[in-house]
């Protein structure tokens, strides 16, 4: 997993997003406005990378997904569709950062984006991107919590996506992978006031995030050696072996090949081709 390179990701974010949002614009995260919110939940994910152009075929080939530019929104934007519905955004990276690979960023639905960026704040965070009223999409900011992990906060204008069973080769997990597992249940609790649940997978303890009795993300051991801590995020398929070997073919580098001694070879991780890591994961797990 040593592929997996250790970058300054905070200057990145904040460069990127602050670059991207000059036009104070960007699609809505619903096809239609729901007008409900899933507080505590992760309802979006934004791929920063130096080649949306790879990506986009890179997904599209891989998932079947639908990646076009957003013409009225902030130049570059790409808009990814899974079955007709957003689920997730691409973002260049500026030509002037160098040697740096994509990433996927979570943005967390809150109800009150200021309220808990300077709780994040007062609990070790640090801002990357000030709370700002974005059109057509609504108020955003993003942190970096105390172990390194950026992620983004999020108030949507026409409220979040509707929560129903993952289909396939959609979204269906998002993972913490902490350098400091103690320090991140600290933080996520006091300034986002998650509760924390633990659980046994397989021979490992395995901690979940949760908004009431909702279970929102996993919090795990960083298994990669001298890496910040970052967000994972999960995609459901049928079959993680095969689809690993189609990433590979893809131009994917495979980090973890789907093994018996690992939730029974229900998962595959890789990196895409711009070097963004994705996990792959069969769901239920029998």
């Amino acid at each position: 997993m040593s592929l997996i390179k250790t970058r300054v990701f905070q200057l990145l974010v904040a460069v990127v997003l602050m670059s991207s949002c000059k036009n104070n614009s960007a699609p809505a995260i619903v096809s239609s406005p729901t007008n409900q919110y899933r507080t505590g939940e992760v309802v979006w994910r934004e791929l920063v990378t130096p080649d949306p152009k790879s990506a986009a075929a890179f997904y599209s080939a891989l998932f079947g997904w639908s990646i076009e530019p957003v013409k009225e929104s902030t130049k570059g934007y790409m808009l990814i569709r899974q079955g007709g519905a957003p689920i997730g955004g691409i973002i260049q990276m500026p030509a002037s950062i160098k040697n740096a690979g994509g990433e996927w960023v979570c943005s967390l639905s809150v109800s009150d984006v200021d309220a808990i960026v300077k709780s994040a704040q007062s609990n070790g965070a640090s801002t990357l991107v000030e709370p700002m009223d974005v059109s057509g999409r609504g108020r955003t900011a993003v942190i970096r919590d105390p172990q390194g992990a950026p992620f983004a906060l999020i108030r949507s204008t026409s409220g979040d996506p509707e929560k129903g069973t993952a289909s396939e080769n959609a979204w269906l997990w998002s993972e913490l992978w902490s350098n400091n597992v103690a320090g991140s249940l600290d933080f996520y609790t006091k300034a986002l006031g998650a509760g924390v649940e633990r659980r046994r997978d397989g021979d490992k303890e395995y901690t979940l995030l949760k908004a009431g009795n909702k279970e929102v993300a996993g919090v795990v051991k960083n298994p990669v050696d001298n890496v910040r801590s970052h967000w994972v995020n999960y995609v459901r398929v049928s079959d993680p072996a095969a689809m690993v070997d189609k990433a590979a073919s893809l131009g994917a580098r495979v980090i973890l090949k789907p093994t018996a001694s690992v939730r029974n070879g229900t998962l595959g991780v890789i990196l895409d081709p711009t070097g963004a890591p994705v996990a792959l994961q069969k769901w239920p797990l029998r």
